[in-house]
Order: C-alpha cells, then structure tokens, then sequence
C-alpha cells in the first residue's frame, strides 16, 4: 500500500470516527425506546401471559409465605393460594355474567325511557337554538342536492328520463334470503374459536405462576448470576425493593378495590339502582386501571341508569354515590393504605397506562403500574440508568437548595418565595437558615468563583436572597425588626463582620436574625466597609463579641487575615469565626485559620447564634482594650 494510500484510509477512519463521535446522544435511547417497544408489541402472545404469571406470584407470594409459615408444604400452600384465587375470580365472573346477562334482557322494555330522555334534551323548534339548528339543517340538504344544470327539452337526455320514469312506477321485487343452518361441527369450531384463546391464556398463567412460586428463591439466584455476581451489592436491594413496592401495591390494590366495589354497591342499592352489586364489582375492577377505569365505569353507569331510570334524579345520585366514595379513597383510605405508595409520580402512571396500553391493550392497562415500579426500582439501584428514576420517581428532581437558587438566577422571586414557604412550614427558622438559605447562597457563590455567573446575575440573586431572609425572619419572629440597629443609637454588645463580599454579608445577616429571634444583641455590618473601618467600628462600640462571617471556598483566606488584624489591636475580646460549611471540620479549621485557643470556630449557624445570645446575655460589656 503506497503511503498516499495510507494516508486517504487513515482520513477516511479519522472522518468516520469524528461523524461517530459527533452523534447526538438522544439517538442511542431514543433506539432502544423503539427496540423494546418493537420487541414488546411482536412478542405479546408470549410475554402478556408471562407479565400476568409474574403480576400473580408477586400478588400469592405474602399469603405462600404465611402458608408456610405455619408449617403448610410448599406445594399444598401454593395450591391453597391458587385455589382460592381463582374460585373467588370465578364467582365474580359468573354473578357479573349473569347480571349482565339479566340487564341484557331488559334493555329492550327500557325503550321509552330512552326516547322521553332523547326528546326531552331536543332543541325546541321556537328557540334561538333550534331556529338555528334548522338553519344548518336546510343549508345541508341544499348543498346535497344535485345542479340543474341540463335543459328537461334535450332529446339525448330524454330517453333516459323515460327509463327513470318507468322504474320509478313499477313495483319492487320481493327478495327473500334464506340462511342455511349452520351444522354442529361448524357451531362447535365457532365456540371453540372464541373461547380457547381466553382458556389457554389463563393456562399459561396459571402454570407460570405455579412455577414462579415453587422456585422464587432458584430464579431470583439464576437472575442474580445472569446480571453478574460481582453486582451482587446492587442486583440485591434491586430484587428486594422490586418485590416488596409490587406486592404491596397489588394486595393494597386489591384491598382498596374491594372496599370500593363494596362501598359503591350499598349506595347504588340506597339510591334504588338496579343491579347494584354488578356495578360496584366493575367498578372495583376498573379501578385497576389508573385514573381512566373509574371515569369509564361512571360514565357507563351514567348512561345505563339514565336509560332505565323514569327521571334525572336517579342517574345524578348514582354518579354522585361514585364520585363520593372515589373521593374517600382517593384522599383517605388509599393514603392511609399505601403510606409507602409506588415511587412513580402521578404523570408517570399515566404515561405507563398510556405506553403499555398502546402495546398490550386492556391487559397493558392493568399491569401497567408494576412494570412501570420495577423499571424506577431498576434506575434507582443501576447508575447507568438512573435517568429513570429521574423520569419516573414520585421524588423532587431538584433538591429545595437547588430549586431555590434556580429560581434565584431566574430572577423568579415569586416562586423563590413559595419554595421558603414550603420549605419553611414545619421548621425553625434556623433550620430555614442552615438547610436551606445558607446551601443556597454557597451554591451561589461557588457558581460565581468558577465564572459560571457575571456580576449583574449573581448581584441580583444576592439581593433577592437579602429580601428571602428578612421576610423569614419577619415571618417567624414578627416583633422583631428586620432592620439591623443603627450605629448611633445603643451600642450593640456584638458585632458581626463580613470577610470579604456580600455573601459573608448575608451569612452575617443570617446570624443576626437569629440572635435577634432570640432576644440577643447584634449588629451586622455591611460587605462595603474596609478592613480598617470594620476595625474602627469595633473599636467605637466596645463590643463583647466579635464574629466573623466567611462563606467557602474563597473567604477562609480573608477571614484569616481579618482575625489576625482583629487579634493583634483587640486582644481581649471575644472572637467567633463562622465558616459556613457544615462539611469543614472546626477543629481542622481552627488551626488553618490560625487563631487564639480561646476563639471559637462554628459551621452553622444556630451554633453561632446561641454563642453570641450567650455572650450578649450579660448584663454589662466589658471595656476593651484597643492597641495601637
């Protein structure tokens, strides 16, 4: 090969790897999304009854395990749980059967309950509305009329016309179709055709689910092998938070349905609805499908009443029993039962419903919810994939520092507010403070110290971070002033300096909120005050305490400087140095900052305040001695 040669291939490898590299990243999910979708639409005969076997086990595995328990055989407390299982399902099919069957055969005496209601929501023809409709109606039937355009004098068309005349008065022949009788081998092929598929189905569920819970514990270990033992750590809670978030949620399910179907048949049978019981069991089976099922049966409810009813009344009461109970289930009783709920957020079971139902149909709908848990509990356990979870928990995706100083560099102090407010409602202040208005303005400024944000942005979250904390502290101390006490008014018995900048200043303004909250003596000064003035302030107010404000990652250089020049004129007075970080360890920082054994060094900022409450709590300052 010629080194020209050589060179146009290594060109071409170069040109195809860069093209490789410059791939967008969406493409590789987004084909895995319509892989599995593919996969799961082709495959559906085989994986809908394997999805249903695993659905049963997980719902038979908690009674199994009782069974066991008291000392039952595997074998005979799998067929006691199946057994039980399928008869109570077959009851409820055969009286839901029969009742439908009954409701079947007396539609047809309903008519004229159907046609009084049909007439009664008629437009009157004297009516705005009906004059209207009338309108729309002539306008139809004219456009649908053909043209007259051909002249009746025309002999080409005349014949023709002859022939539509003549057919027009002659009379129609009589057609009689007669069916030929259908054999008993036909009939027998048709019944078969319709009810073997249903029948091996749930053969094959059974079996599975059989075997799923005769060797639960062989298949999990199988699975864990297949992933990888050395993945065991992660596969392990996986497996386990996966069982347990799905048994819980089907026999949760299953208890709550129950109540409902129960709830809705004595109130359907208060209010005199017919065939009350069928009704409440449908409704407590739709309610396995998320959100939809219940709007369905009321709807179908609806209608059926409203044709067999001789009024309004009864149909609104019906709705209004269903809407009633779903209400008490949704807000009391569901809660109450599942405390520990799925992991999924509500837009995320409604996108499973709608995912899984699009490729299973009805099945998909019910076992929709499941699947849609172990897939969150799969990103939950597997970093590569925790992008899942992300899209899928019912967990905020942004922590309350991190949405907070979003809306900061939004410039969104609206929704600021309200994140404080939330945050805030079953906390102390100095929780808000330390948790987080302080986690908040750290992010602030470590984004600032890494260029991320320009001075305009970052001075304006600064500010609206100041309004954040005077209005919290107004809110949970209103009697005290959110403005700090002038310099020539009292004299304050402590004083707190920023290190550096306006972040020191509002971790500055923070301590002092708090000692003020508890009934302390403290002034904070401002950010844009020199070294040498903050000194001269401290030197004209003879304070008892002195505390240095410094927010990482820049200001522990500062306040390292500040302490020193505050220790070398005022030996005597008592130095607090706040580094809000709750990760740095004081004792570690003490010595960095190099400071008096006597001085204390604090991470948050209620410690800092309690010291400072403590010291301002005498009832004298000390004289302090200034050097030159």
């Amino acid at each position: 090969m010629t080194p020209t040669t050589q060179l146009k291939t290594t060109e071409a490898s170069t040109m195809a790897h860069n093209t490789e590299l410059r791939m967008p990243r969406w493409i590789y999910p987004t084909a895995g999304f319509v892989l599995v979708a593919v996969t799961l639409s082709v495959a559906r005969e085989v994986l809908m009854p394997l999805a249903l076997a695993v659905l049963a086990a997980f719902l038979l595995a908690p009674l199994v395990r009782w069974l066991e328990h008291i000392k039952l055989p595997r074998a005979f407390a799998i067929l006691i749980a199946l057994g039980l299982s399928t008869a109570g399902i077959g009851v409820i099919a055969w009286a839901v059967q029969s009742e439908l069957v009954g409701l079947a055969k007396e539609l047809p005496s309903y008519r004229t309950n159907i046609l009084t209601k049909i007439d009664s929501i008629r437009l009157l023809p004297d009516s705005t509305l009906g004059r209207a409709k009338q309108t729309i109606e002539e306008l139809g039937r004219h456009m649908a009329e053909p043209a007259s355009t051909l002249n009746p004098a025309d002999a080409t068309f005349a014949p023709l016309d002859a022939k539509k005349e003549a057919s027009a008065n002659s009379e129609p022949i009589p057609v009689t179709v007669v069916e030929t009788p259908a054999s008993p081998m036909s009939y027998g092929a048709s019944f078969l055709a319709r009810i073997l598929p249903p029948l091996v189905t749930t053969s094959i569920v059974i079996v599975f689910s059989v075997f799923i819970l005769f060797k639960r514990e062989d298949l999990r270990n199988r699975f864990i092998r297949l992933i990888g033992e050395r993945d065991m750590h992660v596969t392990t809670p996986a497996l386990d938070e996966a069982a347990r978030r799905v048994s819980r949620y089907l026999l949760m399910q299953v208890l709550t349905n129950t109540c409902t179907a129960t709830l809705v048949a004595i109130g359907l049978l208060i209010v005199g609805v017919p065939n009350a019981a069928m009704w409440g069991v449908i409704i407590g089976l739709l309610r396995f499908v998320p959100y939809i099922g219940v709007l369905a049966g009321a709807l179908t409810l609806g209608a059926t009443t409203l044709a067999v009813s001789d009024g309004w009344l009864q149909p609104i009461a019906a709705l209004g029993v269903v809407a009633a109970i779903e209400l008490l289930m949704a807000n009391v009783l569901e809660p109450l039962f599942l405390s520990s709920g799925t992991g999924l957020s509500p837009l995320a079971v409604l996108a499973s419903a709608v995912f899984w139902g699009w490729i299973w149909g009805p099945v998909g709908l019910v076992v929709a919810t499941p699947l849609t848990v172990c897939v969150a509990v799969v990103g939950r356990h597997v970093p590569r994939l925790a992008f899942l979870e992300i899209l899928l928990g019912d967990e905020p995706a942004l922590s309350p520092e991190a949405h907070l100083c979003q809306r900061l560099l939004a410039g969104d102090q609206d929704e600021s507010a309200r994140v404080v407010e939330s945050f805030g409602s079953d906390k102390t202040l100095a929780q808000v403070f330390d948790s987080l208005l302080l986690p908040c303005l750290r992010m602030i400024e470590i984004s600032r110290h890494r260029g991320d944000l320009d001075s305009e942005r970052s001075q304006l979250a600064f500010e609206m971070l100041g309004t954040l904390i005077d209005d919290a502290a107004d809110r949970y101390a209103p009697q005290a002033h959110a403005t700090s006490i002038p310099f020539d008014g009292p004299r304050p018995r402590a004083l707190c300096l920023p290190a550096r900048d306006k972040a020191d200043e509002l971790g500055a303004h923070m301590v002092e909120k708090l000692v003020i909250q508890a009934g302390g003596d403290v002034l904070a000064l401002s950010s844009d005050e020199l070294v040498g003035e903050l000194l001269e302030r401290i030197a004209d107010t003879s304070p008892i305490a002195v505390c240095v404000s410094a927010l990482p990652p820049a200001a522990s250089l500062h306040a390292r400087v500040l302490c020193k020049r505050i220790r070398t004129r005022f030996p005597d007075i008592k130095l607090i140095v706040g580094i809000w970080d709750a990760s740095i360890d004081p004792q570690t920082m003490k010595s960095t900052l190099n400071i008096n054994t006597s001085d204390t060094v604090v991470n948050d900022l209620a410690r800092c305040a309690t010291l400072l409450k403590g010291l301002t709590s005498q009832h004298a300052p000390p004289q302090v001695s200034a050097s030159a």
